[in-house]
C-alpha cells in the first residue's frame, strides 16, 4: 500500500457486537465502498486473488476478528447469514451492509473434579486372543482351493446390493466384493461391518442369491442410517475353500523363524488396538457428562452446520431410495425434533470444550495441532506441509483444528475423572444403554 493511501481501519464500519446468548450473537456492520477498494488493491499486491467473491470472503474475515478483538469475544464456529438473510452483495461503488451470526466461547473455568465416573472394560489380551490372531494370519495367507459351497473357512467373491426395504432402490451395490467367511467374521461394505452377515453365508453354493437381514451400527457415522434394517441382498460369483497356512509358512511370511517373536509382535499390536478403543470409549463418555458440568446456551451456528450435514445425508439416501420430494419431507418432518435435539447436544459439546481454559497437563497448543498433521501424514504418505496446505485448501483446516484440541481436551478431563474397571459384558451392556 503507498504512503498517501489510506490505511484499512474497521473503525470506518462502525462494528458492533449484539450477544442473544453466552455463546452467540450477531456482528454487524456497514462498509464504505471505498474500504473495499483499498482492501481489494491490499490483497492484489500481496499477489493474491482479487475478484470480489474472494475479497468479500476475505474482507467479512478481517471485519469478524476486528469485531471480535474490539468487543472481546472469541469466535469458535465460522460466522453465517442469519437464517431468511440475503448474501451481501458486494461492490466497488457501493456501501454494503454487514450482518453475520456468530457462536462464541463462554466464560468457563478449568473444573476441579469431575462428577460422576467413567467406565472401562478389565482384562488384558490373554493368550487365547493371541491365538485367535494367529489362526486369523494362517486363514489370510493360506492356500485358495476352488469348491462349490462356502464353508469355514473360505474365500467368497460376491456381488451385493443393499436396500433399507423390500422393493426399494439399492442405495449401495458392489459386482465384486471379496469377503473371507470364518468364524466370527462380518461382511464389510460402506465402510462398516454387518454382524451376522458373513455367517450366513454359510451353505450358500457358487451362483445361489440370498437376501440378509443386518442393522447399520449404532454409531454408524451417517445418521440417517444409525440403527437402520439393512438388506443385503447377494449373488454367489465364486467360492475358494481356504487351507491355513502353517505356523512355520506365517514366520516365513513375516521374515522371522521365532514364533515367541511373532506372538509377542501380535500381543503388541492387540494391545495398542485396544488402547485406543477405550481411550475413544472413555472420552466419548466425558463428552455425555459435559452439559451436566456446564450449562450454556445453543451455540445456533454448530447446531445448523450439523443438522444441514445431517439432513444433507438423509436427502442423498431418499433419492437412492427412490423417493419423491414429498415423501422425503414427510418423513425427514418426523426426524426433525430428535435431529435438532441431537445437533445442540453436540454443538454444546464442542462449544464447551473450546471454551474451557486449557489446565496445566493439557497440551492445546500448535504443537498438537502439528504432531497430528505429521501423523496422518506419514499414514498417506505425504509430507506435512502439503497435509496442511490441502486442509487449508478446502476449508477444513479450521474443523481439523478444533477437532485435535477437543480430543486433547477430553483426554485431559478423563485423566482427572474417576476410572472404574468392570467385567467385559457389564462395560459393553452399560456402553449400549447410553447410546440407547
Amino acid at each position: 500500500m503507498s504512503a498517501n493511501e489510506p490505511p484499512i481501519d474497521p473503525a470506518e464500519c462502525g462494528l458492533s457486537y449484539e450477544a442473544a446468548s453466552e455463546v452467540h450473537g450477531t456482528i454487524r456492520a456497514r462498509v464504505p465502498a471505498a474500504l473495499v477498494r483499498r482492501f481489494r488493491k491490499k490483497m492484489r499486491r500481496a499477489g493474491r486473488e482479487a475478484d470480489l467473491a474472494e475479497v468479500k470472503s476475505e474482507l467479512m474475515r478481517f471485519l469478524c476478528h476486528c469485531a471480535a478483538t474490539e468487543h472481546g469475544i472469541r469466535i469458535v464456529t465460522a460466522p453465517m447469514m442469519r437464517r431468511g438473510a440475503k448474501e451481501p452483495r458486494l461492490s466497488t461503488d457501493h456501501d454494503f451492509n454487514l450482518e453475520l451470526v456468530v457462536d462464541t466461547a463462554a466464560k468457563l473455568e478449568y473444573p476441579e473434579e469431575i462428577p460422576g465416573e467413567l467406565l472401562e472394560p478389565e482384562g488384558a489380551i490373554t493368550d487365547e486372543l493371541v491365538e485367535a490372531e494367529m489362526q486369523r494370519q494362517r486363514v489370510q495367507a493360506g492356500k485358495r482351493l476352488p469348491a462349490s459351497e462356502i464353508a469355514r473357512p473360505s474365500e467368497v467373491v460376491l456381488s451385493l446390493e443393499i436396500r433399507l426395504g423390500e422393493g426399494e432402490r439399492p442405495i449401495h451395490s458392489e459386482p465384486s466384493l471379496t469377503a473371507v467367511v470364518d468364524s466370527g467374521d462380518a461382511l464389510h461394505a460402506l465402510g462398516t461391518a454387518f454382524a451376522g452377515a458373513a455367517d450366513a453365508l454359510v451353505g450358500m453354493n457358487a451362483g445361489e442369491s440370498r437376501t440378509i437381514e443386518s442393522v447399520f451400527p449404532p454409531d454408524y457415522p451417517a445418521r440417517a442410517l444409525r440403527g437402520r434394517t439393512a438388506l443385503l441382498a447377494v449373488t454367489v460369483k465364486s467360492v475358494a475353500a481356504i487351507e491355513p497356512a502353517t505356523v512355520e509358512e506365517v514366520l516365513a511370511q513375516y521374515g522371522t523363524s521365532n514364533e515367541a517373536r511373532l506372538r509377542t509382535q501380535i500381543r503388541f499390536a492387540l494391545e495398542q488396538q485396544r488402547t485406543q478403543s477405550v481411550r475413544a470409549a472413555l472420552r466419548d463418555q466425558m463428552s455425555r457428562l459435559l452439559p451436566g458440568m456446564f450449562a450454556i446456551g445453543v451455540p445456533e451456528c454448530r447446531a445448523r452446520v450439523l443438522a444441514s450435514r445431517i439432513e444433507a445425508e438423509f436427502r442423498a439416501v431418499a433419492r437412492t431410495r427412490g423417493w419423491n420430494d414429498d415423501r422425503a419431507d414427510a418423513e425427514w418432518a418426523t426426524m426433525r425434533g430428535e435431529v435438532q435435539r441431537e445437533c445442540e447436544a453436540a454443538a454444546r459439546e464442542r462449544v464447551i470444550l473450546q471454551s474451557i481454559p486449557a489446565g496445566g497437563d493439557v497440551d492445546v497448543g500448535e504443537g498438537t495441532i502439528n504432531a497430528r498433521i505429521a501423523d496422518l501424514a506419514a499414514r498417506r504418505g505425504v509430507r506435512p506441509e502439503e497435509f496442511r496446505a490441502s486442509l487449508v485448501k478446502s476449508g477444513r483446516y479450521d474443523e481439523f483444528a478444533a477437532e485435535v484440541i477437543a480430543e486433547a481436551m477430553l483426554d485431559a478431563l478423563v485423566r482427572k475423572a474417576k476410572v472404574r474397571s468392570v467385567p467385559e459384558a457389564e462395560w459393553r451392556a452399560a456402553m449400549e444403554a447410553r447410546r440407547g
